[in-house]
């Protein structure tokens, strides 16, 4: 059985399932985490939701009973009772008054049905008055009844607070006892005399606070409801087993208690009641434990687990690679010889290329020692080719010394500008020379033009002195000027002519003109110049045409800096080329 061949991507993309795998793994954890805590969240804000709409139905209630419990002091025939001083003989009076006491209560607790029973135990006369909704009941004693409530320890927290007071349930002999209620006492004051005279309670009934009390733990039987007082006192707890371990929740902010409740607080504003839930909800869903020790153990595999497969995968990967980083190497040590062995998949097409890369260099390098090569000869040919221009140029001089010494002035001041023209020829080789020296030339090239064509040809020169400043393109204005020379004045035109050379200093470039009023050109030649890139005359002295001076601006400065020829055909020509501005 042919064996089978693991390419590249196939090795990587094995290697990126196993370890992508393990990634969604954790990334799975950490959205069942994510969930959770969001489920724990929307519970928290429900139960705190529950808890605030509690504690400000119970405070709506509460300052109802505060104006209440200011009764005694705003009704006056109430008052007039709790402060007058009855005698031993004032009996009749005390059973009138206990009357009109009853009924003043009686009214209360009917236009108030949150109010389950009312308690006003006066010092004046040793009494005490209850009355309870329902069953109606109405109670008053007197004297050794009245000594024992008084005993009781919400009766002495009361006289001993100024404000109001929320006291925990209690549950007196005297109280014929029905449901549960939340207490609220007053301490009662003769103003005149500063004098304390008693104590009025109302006691309100809890189911008649808000339904949903019951409610809530009733659909969750295993939640506790619970009030306490701002003293920590238990005022409310819907369960009687949990009354026994209420003292531990005084320690408790909003978390867990007991390992198996969750407790949401919420502080009423006016009455300073603590209102408290106890769910189950988050210790079904306390699992931060057992998952964090089932994560450690994933994590744990996971890093064993990529460390085993890294070094597996290695040898499937890494092998080819290093063998061909060991080639290069070796190549990059100028040993161009080497080549890598083939390999498969996608790194031999990389081993591939790496070798045609190194026979492509190999022949690169011949290549360039056989142009060195040639090159070297050819510098040896053009130095030798120096020999003809210097002998040319000796012989000049010898024949001018000849002419000067029998008199021909005129051929030996020719034969000497000619000299000095051929010798900037060949020892100038820079492509941009000074203005002075491009116009010391052209001078020479005139003096020469005369004596082979005469003084028929009249030169002006208008140039900016600044223009000295700079240099310019060598040979620039001669090809230009021998174009007059040869084609403006030729022997089609009897009459002499006149050529023109402006030179201009612009703010960014210079700007050199020549105009001759010779015979011109027609539109048909003049396209035919300026479309042609090729020009068949030529200059009879240096091969340099007009095109060629187009060649080399556009090279050197770019096509912004070109030739151009505007001509009519029997009046004149003008050329004008643009240099930049190149300082010396």
């Amino acid at each position: 059985m042919k064996r089978k061949i693991w390419y590249f991507q196939t090795k990587l993309a094995l290697v990126q399932i196993f370890l992508v795998l393990p990634i969604l793994a954790l990334l799975s954890f950490g959205l069942f985490f994510q969930v959770r805590k969001s489920a724990l969240e929307a519970i928290d804000a429900s139960r705190n939701d529950f808890l605030q709409t509690a504690a400000v139905s119970f405070d709506q209630i509460y300052l109802r009973m505060i104006k209440l419990l200011e009764k005694p002091y705003t009704d006056t025939v109430l008052y007039d009772i709790i402060t007058t001083e009855y005698s031993e003989s004032g009996n009749r009076n005390k059973n009138l008054n206990d009357a009109q006491t009853n009924k003043l209560l009686g009214n209360i607790i009917y236009y108030e049905p949150n109010i389950a029973s009312i308690t006003l135990v006066l010092d004046n006369t040793n009494s005490v008055y209850y009355k309870r909704r329902a069953p109606s009941i109405s109670v008053n004693v007197h004297n050794e009844d009245w000594y024992d409530l008084t005993q009781s320890s919400w009766y002495q927290e009361a006289m001993d607070v100024d404000s109001y007071l929320v006291a925990p349930a209690v549950c007196d002999e005297l109280y014929l006892k029905s449901g549960v209620t939340i207490p609220i006492a007053q301490r009662l004051m003769n103003v005149l005399k500063d004098q304390k005279i008693g104590v009025f309670r109302i006691d309100l009934g809890i189911e008649s606070f808000y339904p949903g009390w019951n409610q809530v733990v009733q659909d969750r039987e295993t939640d506790i409801f619970v009030v306490l007082d701002s003293y920590e006192r238990l005022i409310y707890s819907s369960s009687r087993e949990f009354e026994e371990d209420y003292p531990l929740l005084s320690e408790m902010d909003t978390g867990s208690f007991d390992g198996n409740y969750h407790v949401n607080r919420y502080t009423a504003p006016e009455s300073g009641l603590q209102f408290l839930y106890l769910s189950t909800d988050f210790s079904a869903l306390n699992l931060k434990q057992p998952l964090f020790m089932a994560g450690s153990l994933f994590l744990l595999f996971y890093v064993v687990y990529a460390a085993v497969f890294i070094r597996w995968s290695s040898h499937y990967i890494s092998e080819p690679i290093q063998k061909l980083k060991t080639a290069m190497m070796t190549g990059q040590e100028n040993q161009l010889w080497v080549r890598c062995e083939p390999l498969k998949g996608e790194m031999g097409d990389l081993s591939k290329a790496f070798n045609q890369l190194m026979e492509r260099m190999e022949l690169l390098i011949q290549e360039a020692t056989s142009h060195e090569q040639e090159k070297a000869r050819l510098s040896y040919e053009v130095l030798q080719s120096k020999i003809n221009p210097h002998f040319l140029y000796n012989t000049l001089n010898a024949i001018r010394y000849r002419a000067d010494r029998i008199g021909a002035k005129e051929i030996s001041h020719g034969l000497e500008c000619l000299a000095s023209l051929l010798r900037f020829t060949i020892k100038c080789t820079d492509d941009v020379i000074p203005f002075s020296q491009e116009l010391e030339q052209l001078e020479n090239y005139i003096q020469i033009m005369r004596i082979r064509y005469g003084d028929d040809v009249d030169i002006d020169f208008d140039i900016d002195e600044e223009c000295y400043q700079y240099k310019c393109l060598k040979f620039l204005i001669q090809p230009v000027i021998e174009n007059c020379y040869v084609h403006a004045f030729g022997a089609d035109k009897a009459e002499a002519g006149t050529v023109l050379v402006t030179i201009v200093c612009e703010e960014e470039s210079i700007l050199v003109t020549v105009t001759d009023n010779g015979m011109g050109m027609t539109d048909e030649q003049l396209k035919k110049i300026t479309e042609s890139h090729a020009q068949k005359e030529k200059s009879s002295y240096s091969g340099i045409g007009i095109d060629n001076v187009r060649q080399r601006l556009e090279t050197l400065f770019g096509k912004e800096y070109t030739l151009q020829i505007e001509s009519r055909y029997g009046a004149y020509t003008t050329v004008t080329a643009r240099i930049p501005k190149l300082p010396l």
